[in-house]
């Protein structure tokens, strides 16, 4: 579930209503969180394979579990909450532009 400070809170925004019934179809959602989208010359390429977990890749590669959306951003995964495609390519930075770079401005409000 995705707590009321999540950085992945989805805010409703639009309702789509069936012109025939007039029912709520379903909500469109829109992500208000800042993505991380810029790719560096040091950022590698890892292959997801049938046990890679977001928060595996985000320890093994990052050294923090809650550095997964990191690799999703950059990978431009649009539902990170979907299981990992086996085979899949992913873009992960070093872990000094995580730090520095990615994180510091996160939780510091700097840019």
């Amino acid at each position: 579930m995705i707590g009321p400070t999540s950085r992945n809170l989805l805010t409703d925004v639009i309702r789509v209503v069936s012109p025939t019934t007039g029912q709520l179809t379903q909500p469109e959602f829109v992500d208000l969180r800042q993505r991380v989208s810029s790719f560096a010359n040091d950022d590698v390429f890892v292959t997801a394979d049938g046990a890679s977990r977001w928060a595996n890749l985000g320890f093994d590669r990052l050294g923090d579990a809650g550095a997964w959306w990191v690799v999703a951003d950059l990978s431009q995964v649009i539902d990170p909450f979907e299981e990992l495609t086996t085979g899949a390519q992913l873009r992960v930075p070093s872990v000094s532009r995580y730090l520095f770079e990615i994180l510091a401005p996160e939780r510091f409000g700097g840019q």
